[in-house]
């Protein structure tokens, strides 16, 4: 049998981050981030201690690295959405809407077990606030750019609505998560959708 070659050795170390990654997400999700230890996760995976540092450093690292699983799925299309600079009018608010809604719902159609267990480490990380800074500053970025669309759509009290928005948005997601046989997702999108572009625009979904 022929040695591997580099390039399998680095395809074989992937597989195995990856392998990694998602156990630690399901035992972040079951038993808490905090109560998660690295041996547990070393053991989830079949692998020793030691080995697993190879891999990744911390808990920290490997909840950051999560985070950046999450914006390899999400892709280049939520760039886009965060370098919206509004004064677009309302035909430009409502292409940005489009994107938000339609991107939403694929993501999550896509990769539904993923995200499920994403979110339920995501509340327990806002609760200690122990997100990575990048979030911080994607959260940043993603408020401005909801106040830019609102003001293009014409919606007074746009921080405020915003708020709203934003709330729909998650209750919708998290609903479909953690009941996505019954849950009337697209139907959803397509009510918010028609709400904020006041019945000028054909379904979505």
């Amino acid at each position: 049998m022929s040695p591997r070659s580099p390039e399998q050795f680095a395809h074989l170390r992937e597989e195995r981050r990856q392998e990694i990654l998602m156990a630690a997400l399901r035992l972040f999700a079951d038993q808490g981030f905090e109560a998660t230890s690295i041996s547990q996760i070393a053991r989830e995976t079949g692998m020793s201690k030691g080995l697993l540092y190879n891999y990744f450093e911390s808990k920290q690292q490997l909840l950051e690295e999560m985070v950046n699983v999450v914006f390899q799925k999400i892709g280049l299309s939520f760039q886009e959405i965060l370098t919206y600079p509004g004064g677009q009018g309302f035909e430009g608010g409502c292409t940005l809407l489009a994107k938000i809604l339609t991107l939403n719902c694929r993501l999550i159609e896509q990769d539904t077990d993923f995200f499920k267990l994403y979110a339920r480490i995501g509340i327990q990380l806002y609760e200690k606030m122990a997100l990575p800074r990048r979030l911080y500053e994607v959260e940043d970025g993603w408020n401005r750019t909801i106040v830019h669309m609102l003001q293009d759509l014409g919606q007074a009290h746009e921080r405020i609505e915003a708020a709203l928005f934003h709330a729909t948005l998650d209750g919708v997601n998290l609903h479909y998560l953690f009941h996505f046989e019954k849950y009337p997702l697209q139907e959803a999108y397509n009510r918010i959708w028609h709400r904020y572009t006041v019945g000028q625009k054909p379904d979505l979904f």
